[in-house]
């Protein structure tokens, strides 16, 4: 076989294992795999070719009523690199458990409630590790832009509050 039939192989395995899509698949996340399934969906639908997501993070399940089980999911993932450029977004996704499990494969199954970006780029940066959450209120540590500071370090502290119900993720202006 001759090399140059290596190289070409080698090439485009190296395109096709550095693709955003299949880097996320192989990302090591904290993801139940039915939640991954959803959540890779919903990357796909907000990327395009040059996306770049980096490996998504359930940040808790949570109930929307006092005393039931926990049946959302709150999960978090950054988008980086729209047309090549480059901007990030940070963004908030809820998904709803189903009670009904997948006829082929029996696990749980997730459905979107909610997508939004909750920081970015020249926006402000997000700190998802010290999420609160108290009856449907999501509330994260926030820094913001002062004026004339550099887009790579927001230093002003804030913080983000969302109110989650069963069919919407909205931001709450706390100013």
């Amino acid at each position: 076989m001759p090399t140059s039939y290596f190289i070409r192989r080698l090439f485009l395995a190296f395109i096709l294992f550095s693709s955003p899509l299949l880097v996320l698949a192989q990302a090591k996340a904290n993801l139940p795999p039915a939640l991954g399934s959803a959540v890779k969906s919903l990357i796909t639908i907000l990327s395009d070719n040059h996306t770049v997501a980096s490996s998504p993070h359930l940040l808790r399940t949570v109930s929307l009523n006092d005393g039931e089980p926990d049946d959302y999911a709150l999960v978090s993932f950054t988008l980086s690199y729209f047309d090549g450029g480059n901007e990030y977004f940070n963004y908030l996704a809820a998904f709803k458990r189903s009670d009904t499990p997948d006829s082929k494969t029996q696990r749980s199954r997730y459905r979107l409630i909610a997508a939004v970006p909750v920081g970015g780029k020249a926006w402000r940066s997000v700190d998802f590790n010290h999420l609160r959450y108290t009856d449907g209120r999501i509330e994260f540590d926030t820094k913001e832009y002062r004026d004339n500071e550099p887009f790579c370090c927001p230093s002003k502290p804030a913080k983000a509050v969302y109110m989650l119900d069963r069919l919407s993720l909205k931001e709450i202006k706390t100013d």
